[in-house]
């Protein structure tokens, strides 16, 4: 059995509704006021055996034109139209409008239903017909079938032609996300919140998680029971009509919210979109419609794409669950005409463009998603994110292309070489090659400025690189920068402990800088108990007092000098008194700083800076003017 989803269009009076009573036996006229006034006012809904293999829902949609917007909202989803023509009448306002609406949403199969052909010669049967396809033909495969639903005459043909019209629809993808746009809501005393409307794609089973699109944040929630016409099911598959059973308030659900498998999925306001209709200006305001979803637009850029066809920017009063793909309609009051209100419609492109999507990149991505190319879509994304590394997973229904099309063409150019996995996602190899350039001038230059630091700290690298590149191409830039590009590169990097050095480093210092190392050395020698300061060694070596700090903090890193304060001691010299000052505390109670600069023939001075880096490194404690041992070793 395979399962449809059909929807009635036309003006109002032309017998839409009495076509579906004759065809189904289901009056989907069930408000008061519909039977009151005789006139269709809300979306209805009737099973219909077609066949015995075949299985449809018809959607009931009002003709009159203030009601467009609910014909529109029934008209999400359907797969093929029946375009109910009055015989007596003929083509009228809204039968223009409604064509144009399932034209813009992509609805291309349609069946011409002549109704009310008994009140009619054959000659204005004729003109009836020829009218229809007119206005149908260049947009819809269209048949034209006449009958008189009141007198049942017809009705047969009718259910013939439209079950040979769905056989010969493709079967739905069953690997696409849940989507049903919401156009019911109802609290059911014992069952809770129930929400109804076409699963357009995917298929939900009875306790599936799903999500809950709306004007607020994301809500999760489980489908407790679906039903399907009344009738209880396990398990669902789209297209068909359906009522899903929520464990959520009802008034938490309204028209336009978009039940879906897709917990990647983002609302957004601000989204570019192809448009076909009257051209459009920045600044015009519209109607948007989307699904079940009726929101305040305008247009805040447009621009020509070619074929009759514009690019727009529309940004709309309320964030919406809309998607890459999704067909949408523009209705404005200033656009009345006896096409109705319609301005046109299109194809949203890109659900929530880029910052960088500006000017010619914007138009790019436009075209390779018009073709639905996706090698030129990818690049477009790389070009967008660059230096960052592109994540897939973040698209979540962003561009109209199935995406599995783009982790194809992903997959290829990682198999090709263009392209390197990185993290969670991919980044061109070109791009990580300028990186590690970056990676190898930094460390380079470092090495040139400091010659006697340990080298560039590895902390410093990743936090420079991730703020422009992200972490994940900071990593990755660091190890290719590792990597020897020929036996003749000199520029590798080499990582040592927790600092990036050249791999290649020079033994050589210069000269000036070696002549102030040697003569700090001797110095601190001479210095003893004295220790040295930058002063003294700048005096001596005549050097700038940077360059002495270096050669001094070189020294330290080398083992072969302590430094406390303001001053530099021999690490011999150092070591020699924490010595006698350990054996001194393991006889004595503690030490006063008299003791202590008795005890090493110290200056005052330096006796406090030593015995403050004796502290520091846990030898002793200051306990008031003394000090006292903590440990031995």
């Amino acid at each position: 059995m395979r399962r449809f989803v059909i929807g009635t269009a036309g003006h109002v009076d032309h017998g839409k509704t009495t076509l579906v009573r004759a065809l189904t036996g289901v009056d989907t006229d069930r408000l008061a006021e519909e039977k009151r006034r005789g006139m269709t006012l809300e979306l209805g809904f009737a099973p219909w055996p077609v066949a015995a293999d075949l299985e449809a829902t018809i959607i009931d949609v009002p003709g009159h034109r203030r009601l467009v917007h609910t014909m529109i909202a029934g008209a999400s989803g359907i797969q093929l139209v029946l375009m109910v023509v009055a015989a007596n009448e003929g083509v009228m306002p809204q039968t223009r409008e409604h064509a144009r609406v399932c034209e813009e949403l992509g609805i291309t199969q349609a069946v011409v239903v002549l109704t009310k052909s008994d009140l009619v010669d054959r000659e204005t049967m004729e003109m009836a017909e020829a009218e229809a396809r007119e206005l149908l033909a260049e947009r819809f495969d269209i048949d034209v079938v006449p009958c008189s639903a009141a007198r049942e005459m017809g009705l047969d043909v009718v259910r013939s032609v439209v079950a040979s019209r769905l056989r010969q629809l493709a079967p739905d993808k069953g690997d696409r996300h849940v989507r049903l746009w919401v156009d019911r809501v109802l609290h059911v005393r014992g069952a809770g919140t129930v929400v109804a409307g076409t699963l357009v794609s995917g298929s939900i089973a009875r306790g599936a998680g799903l999500v809950l699109h709306g004007r607020g944040e994301l809500r999760r929630v489980i489908a407790r029971e679906l039903h399907v016409h009344g009738r209880a099911v396990d398990h669902v598959e789209s297209p068909t009509r359906l009522a899903v059973n929520l464990a959520i308030a009802s008034s938490e659900v309204h028209r336009g919210d978009l039940v879906s498998s897709d917990a990647d999925l983002r609302t957004t306001r601000s989204f570019d979109a192809e448009f076909r209709g009257t051209s459009l200006r920045q600044g015009g305001s519209f109607a948007f419609h989307v699904g079940t979803t009726r929101v305040a637009a305008r247009v805040t850029r447009a621009e020509l794409l070619g074929d009759g066809e514009q690019l727009v920017r529309l940004v709309i009063d309320e964030p919406r669950p809309i998607s890459g793909g999704d067909r949408y309609v523009l209705r404005g009051s200033a656009m009345a005409s006896k096409g109705g209100s319609l301005a046109g419609g299109g194809t949203v492109l890109d659900a929530r463009p880029h910052p960088r999507s500006r000017g010619e990149s914007r138009r790019r991505m436009a075209c390779a998603l018009r073709e639905a190319n996706p090698k030129a879509i990818l690049a477009c994304l790389l070009a967008e994110v660059a230096p960052r590394v592109l994540d897939l997973a973040t698209l979540g229904g962003r561009l109209a292309i199935f995406p599995p099309a783009i982790a194809r063409a992903t997959d290829a150019g990682v198999a090709d070489g263009s392209l390197v996995a990185c993290g969670a996602g991919v980044i061109p190899r070109t791009i990580l090659a300028e990186l590690a350039d970056e990676v190898r001038a930094s460390v380079a230059a470092h090495a040139r400025h400091a010659p006697l630091d340990r080298g560039l700290p590895l902390a410093t690298l990743r936090q420079k690189l991730a703020e422009r590149a992200g972490p994940d191409a900071a990593e990755a830039a660091i190890r290719a920068a590792c990597a020897q590009r020929s036996v003749h590169d000199c520029e590798a990097v080499a990582i040592a402990g927790d600092v990036a050095v050249p791999a290649r480093r020079s033994g050589q210092l210069d000269p000036a800088l070696a002549r102030t190392l040697e003569r700090a050395q001797a110095e601190l020698g001479d210095a003893g108990v004295h220790g040295i300061s930058v002063t003294r060694v700048a005096e001596v070596t005549r050097a700038p007092p940077d360059r002495v700090r270096a050669v001094l903090a070189s020294l330290e890193r080398q083992g072969a000098a302590v430094r406390t304060g303001d001053l530099w001691f021999a690490s011999a010299v150092v070591a020699n008194l924490r010595a006698r000052l350990v054996e001194h505390l393991a006889r004595a109670v503690n030490m006063t700083v008299l003791e202590f600069k008795t005890l090493g023939g110290l200056p005052r001075k330096q006796a406090v800076l030593l015995l403050e880096h004796f502290d520091q490194v846990g030898i002793t404690r200051r306990d008031g003017e003394v000090r006292v041992l903590l440990r031995v070793g």
